[in-house]
């Protein structure tokens, strides 16, 4: 079921990676039209106004178009097209699950595997275990079970060390937040100005090799922690036991592997107020802010090497890690020169045995990938492009594995995908709300709309950078916070700055509301609220809309299943009356005998 569940999803990635190209390309070819970026970039206007320091002290002010790079490659991926590719792969979502059952429904026809798990027997492991003997409701027979309270008690310590370990990961990207503080502190008080103007960057893509490393990491650990709680529970079934291992791995994982994208998208620079306040501070460092492009570009490169270095991680783990276990078995074991004169079955031992769980760490893969396409592609059209190219290799790396790296396999039977449906089609949902936040409140589409529909006497983008700047008075700093020039080497002429422009909707200093948001802030506000709002409810009519129109078992095996199950029932009549007239036989006879 996993071959003919990846062959399909690739299929349909097909689309998905033609869409979300064009998206990009579109995004190139317009990239020399793109105002706010080419505002930034002029030195001569609104780019050479004097910033605020990023940091306290240690930062100097810096003129605004030495983010010039930064917002030029921003536009690549957040430009109207955006918003289409967004709804876009909500649609389908949708159409790849409904397809996907009907395909399943097909498979599981074809295989007479429709009610296999109704039918699974008990696990060995169970039966030992089960030390209590209850009476069954329907059958009225006596079957054993595993006490309450035992399974009570392992269940509830399995989710507790889980959501400590929830924790610890939280922790992890603490740690990451607070990296990436501290180096770009350093980054923008160094003295090279290719390091100062590239700190962002630099910034975001150390921080998430390194994010990458730790997922890595923990994920290795939580999984034989899984195993051994799983193992504690003591499922009755394998089906079961796949069920309650499969819910711990992927909740761990999703958490693993997308909290730092949620802290990217959704948190960074939302708590920044204006430069003198310090309400918001990790260890006296004040909090990440966004480049006056907007925290857009680095949510792609987070997500673009946590995606694509995950991928190129496990296609390499998945084939040289076999190969070399596989040639230390031949050379200590047994010894090349009469491994030679082996037989076939006794060559085939010394290979790696099958994983216990079978294509679980597969389908798992595919999963979190299926995340990374779906749940922040508005950041990233190219996700679906990269999932493509990786699943092709994905395909014939497993059945390198299957066929020539591990064992030959045990034959299970499988009636669907299990408990990995219902996960895909949460995710799904989560996409929706997800794209719904990034392209509202991450990037800067509806702020741009709001400029030019509102405040724009030219309906145009002219004007929109200077407009989301607001201005702060130098003398107002705290001298805790004022960038000290007895320290700083660069930028040195900017020592005497009045004032300085900073991200947000403020009052000016000067004015009786100084530093107070002002009403442009609170109209971006609810057009972002009714932006999410909208998208979310045109989305999930969409979603709607095509379940209904796709129905989840096609028209040729319902008409089949109804046949079997017709089929069925005059068998079970003729047996039936057959049984009646036997017992009538057999009563005339004994009324004869008697008379």
């Amino acid at each position: 079921m996993y071959f003919a569940w990846i062959g399909f999803y690739t299929l349909m990635l097909i689309p998905a990676s033609i869409v979300g190209v064009g998206c990009f390309i579109y995004g190139a070819a317009t990239f020399s039209s793109n105002i706010p970026a080419n505002d930034i970039c002029e030195k001569d206007g609104i780019g050479g106004e004097v910033m605020c320091p990023q940091c306290d002290v240690k930062c100097p002010y810096w003129y605004l178009y030495e983010s010039c790079l930064y917002s030029k490659n921003t536009y690549l991926f957040d430009n109207p097209a955006t918003v289409f590719f967004a709804i876009f792969m909500a649609a389908w979502a949708s159409i790849f699950l409904e397809l996907w059952q009907r395909q399943q429904s097909v498979l599981a026809w074809d295989w007479d595997v429709q009610n296999f798990e109704d039918e699974e027997s008990v696990r060995p492991a169970y039966e030992v275990s089960a030390t209590e003997v209850r009476i069954g409701h329907v059958t009225g027979e006596e079957f054993a079970k595993v006490p309450y309270w035992k399974s009570g008690l392992s269940k509830m310590l399995s989710f507790i060390s889980l959501f400590f370990l929830l924790a610890l990961v939280l922790a992890s990207v603490f740690g990451v937040i607070l990296y990436r503080v501290v180096i770009g502190i350093v980054l923008y008080t160094s003295d090279n100005d290719v390091l100062r103007y590239n700190s962002n960057l630099i910034t975001s893509v150390t921080a998430s090799l390194i994010n990458l490393v730790v997922i890595v990491v923990m994920g290795k650990i939580y999984r034989v922690l899984a195993i051994w709680f799983t193992n504690l529970e003591c499922p009755r079934t394998f089906t079961e036991y796949e069920n309650s291992f499969t819910f711990k791995m992927f909740l761990f994982q999703f958490v693993n592997y997308y909290s730092s994208l949620v802290y990217v998208a959704f948190f960074k620079g939302r708590f920044y107020g204006y430069p003198a306040e310090m309400k918001y501070n990790i260890f006296n460092y004040r909090l990440e802010q966004c480049d006056p492009a907007g925290c857009m570009m680095e949510l792609v490169i987070q997500l673009a090497i946590i995606m694509v270095g995950k991928q190129v991680l496990n296609n390499f783990m998945e084939i040289a890690l076999p190969a070399l276990k596989n040639c230390l078995a031949r050379k200590f074991k047994r010894g090349d020169k009469e491994n030679c004169e082996l037989a076939r079955w006794e060559q085939d031992y010394l290979l790696q045995p099958n994983p216990l769980l079978g294509f679980f760490n597969e389908y798992l893969e595919m999963v979190i990938q299926y995340g990374f396409v779906t749940l922040f592609v508005a950041a990233f059209p190219l996700a679906p492009l990269f999932a493509l190219i990786n699943n092709v290799m994905e395909i014939r790396i497993d059945a390198y594995k299957y066929t020539v790296a591990y064992r030959r396999p045990f034959h299970a039977r499988a009636q669907d995908i299990g408990t990995w449906l219902p996960i895909l089609r949460g995710v799904s949902i989560l996409a929706v709300i997800f794209n719904a936040l990034v392209i509202a409140y991450t990037s800067d589409f509806v702020q741009r709309l709001v400029h030019v529909y509102g405040y724009s006497e030219n309906h145009s983008l002219d004007g929109y950078i200077n407009n989301s700047l607001s201005v702060f008075a130098t003398k107002d700093f705290p001298p805790d916070v004022a960038p000290d020039y007895n320290t700083i080497t660069v930028n040195t002429e900017l020592n005497a700055t009045e004032f300085c422009r900073y991200r947000g909707y403020r009052y000016p200093a000067g004015d009786p509301n100084q530093y107070n948001v002002t009403l442009q802030h609170w109209h971006v506000l609810a057009a972002q609220l009714a932006f999410v709002v909208i998208f979310e409810h045109v989305v999930f009519f969409i979603a709607w809309l095509i379940a209904i129109i796709i129905p989840d078992v096609p028209r040729k095996v319902r008409k089949k299943m109804a046949r079997e199950k017709l089929a069925k029932d005059v068998l079970y009549n003729a047996k039936l009356k057959d049984r009646k007239q036997e017992r009538s036989n057999s009563e005339t006879q004994s009324e004869i005998k008697s008379f």
